[in-house]
């Protein structure tokens, strides 16, 4: 509360760089207690009083950071007003200054963009050319989360014998380093989502006995770290995966998890999924 106290200070006066700095804290604190909404709209102000500074190679710096910051509330909120004006802009910066792991990352983004509009070609092409960069950076901390973010249009297109070529690779890298617990900057956990992800791409391709192992895999993971979103996500998997088998029982129960947690954090976006799933499954 202090915190929010002192940004709407500094935003009413003349002091736009400290105005800036507290919207960010403001945005980063809404974020943790995910209020999304609230979130992206500290960082949004942010952005303005930043506008409002001479342009130099500090405030640029700084417009990355926030550009970078936005995105997962952004993306949570199922990617809302201006969205794709911000992941350029993002895009934009980080090609200026020469950060190609925010490139990755706003690429990716990109892709998810894209992936929720309904246009998962040009989604593809984002995402690739993402876990592209992070595959010939041989970067973990970049190619586990983008490794997940390439199953989205992956998976939308319908080609989920690419997800079974891509992932394993990718979740053994994971385990190797003994980082299955970590969330490589997301705002979920990636090793328990490409478990998930690729449980329900063997199951679409009739591989059940296998796919849920990792399901099953995913889920003791996200059971393990305590973390509602990823709970949910894994849930929401495996209700999928239990639809493509017909098995309803498990297709109800796994939706209905899912939805108890995303009503949690309120991520309407999948919420909205989740319900829509459960009512075809009934």
């Amino acid at each position: 509360m202090f915190i929010r106290l002192l940004a709407y200070h500094y935003s009413m006066g003349v002091n736009p760089k400290k105005a800036c700095q507290y919207l960010k804290l403001s945005g980063n604190k809404a974020t943790k207690n995910h209020s999304v909404w609230d979130a992206f709209n500290f960082y949004k102000d942010a952005l303005d009083k930043l506008n409002q500074l001479p342009e130099t190679q500090e405030t640029k710096k700084e417009r990355l950071e926030i550009l970078y910051l936005i995105i997962t509330p952004m993306y949570l909120l199922g990617f809302p007003e201006n969205s794709l004006e911000i992941l350029k802009d993002g895009e934009m910066l980080s090609k200026e200054l020469g950060d190609n792991r925010r490139l990755a990352i706003f690429y990716s983004r990109m892709g998810s963009y894209y992936s929720y509009k309904g246009e998962p070609l040009i989604a593809m092409k984002y995402s690739e050319d993402a876990f592209e960069e992070a595959r010939i950076q041989g970067d973990l901390q970049l190619i586990a989360p983008l490794a997940y973010q390439l199953c989205t249009p992956y998976g939308g297109a319908g080609q989920f014998y690419k997800i079974v070529d891509m992932a394993p690779g990718v979740i053994d890298l994971i385990e190797k380093s003994e980082r299955e617990s970590e969330f490589f900057a997301l705002p979920w956990n990636p090793y328990s989502a490409l478990c998930g992800y690729y449980g329900v791409s063997l199951g679409m391709l009739g591989s059940f006995e296998n796919g849920k192992v990792f399901i099953e895999k995913g889920l003791r993971n996200a059971a393990q770290i305590d973390d509602i979103r990823t709970l949910g996500y894994v849930h929401f998997f495996y209700g999928t995966f239990s639809f493509v088998k017909g098995d309803w029982p498990n297709t109800k129960e796994h939706f209905q998890n899912s939805i108890k947690y995303y009503e949690e954090v309120k991520w309407l976006l999948v919420l909205a999924m989740s319900e829509a799933w459960l009512g075809l499954s009934y």
